[in-house]
């Protein structure tokens, strides 16, 4: 709690918006060089405190601009500042669909499907409107509403289920 207020004030001060989801801390700003300061801000709070003892991961520290894909904890950030799962995982999802749709995907994978639906539902909503037109309301529909399966009773518990890109 400390250590945001403390990260909060130093961005707030320098035009920098400061967001963070667990681990992930993640900085913006309009203006140029500004952020290049941050990790060495951060080194020094962490460093002059007892707890929480923070360590910037030096490897998955990224800078990007509007130039270049942004990814933050998984979701795309595009160039007209809106969120999308991405490209990857956008064809993963049709590809899913369509083996929905010809029978082609074990009880696990459909549940896997059905809660990807889910979550693109409240990140990306405009995505579920076009899988309905491609692949029609009704298939959709039926991705949404199979009952959940239980793990522990399903036949497939062994068998290695796709991972969503």
């Amino acid at each position: 709690f400390n250590f945001d207020n403390r990260l909060s004030a130093y961005c707030r001060d320098h035009a920098v918006v400061y967001t963070r989801y667990a681990d992930d801390l993640s900085f913006s700003s309009n203006s140029p060089n500004e952020l290049s300061a941050i990790p060495e801000i951060i080194a020094t709070m962490t460093s002059s405190q007892m707890s929480p003892r923070l360590k910037i991961h030096d490897a998955k520290t990224v800078f990007s601009s509007r130039k270049h894909r942004r990814i933050v904890t998984g979701i795309t950030l595009t160039s007209e500042k809106k969120i999308s799962i991405g490209r990857e995982k956008k064809r993963w999802l049709r590809s899913a669909c369509f083996k929905f749709m010809h029978g082609n995907l074990s009880p696990k994978e459909v549940s896997q499907l059905r809660g990807y639906l889910s979550y693109v539902h409240f990140v990306e909503p405009d995505l579920i409107a076009r899988l309905k037109t491609k692949f029609g309301e009704e298939l959709i529909n039926r991705i949404v509403s199979q009952p959940l399966i239980s793990l522990k009773s399903n036949q497939e518990w062994g068998k290695e289920v796709p991972k969503i890109p």
